[in-house]
């Protein structure tokens, strides 16, 4: 009796290990709303085929295919719609502390939401993000091959630094004048393809007074944006800054503004720009 006891026993905890192990393979879908076009990303790639049937929403600025367009907003990244995101009941809402308000993430955690909170303030941390997604997911399969392919691909970047880095001011806007800070993964992007920020103020995005960038001593000023200048626009940032004897570039790109894998992929674009 005390033998088939045992057996019983044996027989339960490894058909419950089975068990554990069944589900991690093929986990229960979650309801996933991430609260970030680059989150949005993210997660797509992190799920795969299951993406069309676990995510259930997006914020504004995210497009893809015809499932992705059907899918209900919640409102501006920056400015969620807090009713729409608690109307979709997720079971996982994923936020970033780089451009969710953090009182709105607060709000939705004592709502009763589950939510995971990376950072995507920097080159290490994005990496890092896809990690915690996964996990918090529950679904990593994706994973080996997307942090390869970060790896792979920032690698490479770095064995072609330039020998000379040129100095660089970087903007985000000109009219105000908005520098882009050294601690963001942009200065970083830039700095890789063989820039130096000369604007060293230690902090994301900056407004700075025209005699502060005069004073770096910068060979460029680069103005980062998502989409291209009007000729109007564009001859008269070019001629305030060469009366000034710096040159002055226009960087122009939508991927470079998603902290994701895609940003990587535009380095080459950037060294060609500081080449020219």
């Amino acid at each position: 009796m005390l033998k088939f006891r045992i057996w019983v026993i044996s027989l339960f905890w490894l058909l419950q290990g089975l068990g554990t192990q069944a589900s991690s393979a093929n986990p229960a879908p979650l309801r996933v709303l991430p609260l970030a076009p680059s989150l949005f990303e993210k997660t797509q790639e992190l799920l795969g085929p299951r993406a069309a049937q676990w995510i259930i929403g997006k914020t504004a600025g995210v497009e893809g295919e015809a499932w992705v367009s059907s899918l209900p907003s919640v409102g501006m990244f920056h400015q969620l719609s807090l009713e729409a995101v608690l109307r979709l009941k997720p079971d996982l809402a994923i936020a970033t502390r780089n451009g969710n308000s953090k009182q709105q993430v607060e709000q939705l955690i004592q709502k009763g939401i589950r939510v995971v909170l990376v950072s995507e303030d920097t080159l290490f941390n994005i990496r890092k993000s896809y990690e915690e997604i996964a996990h918090a997911l529950g679904v990593t399969e994706q994973l080996p091959a997307i942090l390869a392919s970060w790896d792979q691909a920032l690698g490479e970047a770095r064995k072609v630094q330039a020998p000379h880095p040129t100095r660089t001011v970087l903007l985000l806007e000109d009219e105000p004048l908005l520098a882009i800070g050294s601690k963001t993964y942009l200065s970083e992007l830039f700095e890789v393809s063989g820039a130096i920020n000369s604007l060293n103020l230690g902090g994301t995005y900056l407004p700075v007074q025209r005699e502060v960038i005069l004073n770096a001593r910068p060979s460029q000023v680069i103005l980062v944006l998502p989409s291209p200048l009007s000729d109007r626009h564009l001859q008269a940032f070019k001629s305030k800054w060469a009366v000034a004897g710096i040159r002055p570039k226009v960087f122009t790109s939508q991927k470079i503004f998603r902290p994701t894998l895609q940003s990587l992929h535009e380095i080459s674009k950037i060294r060609a720009e500081l080449g020219r």
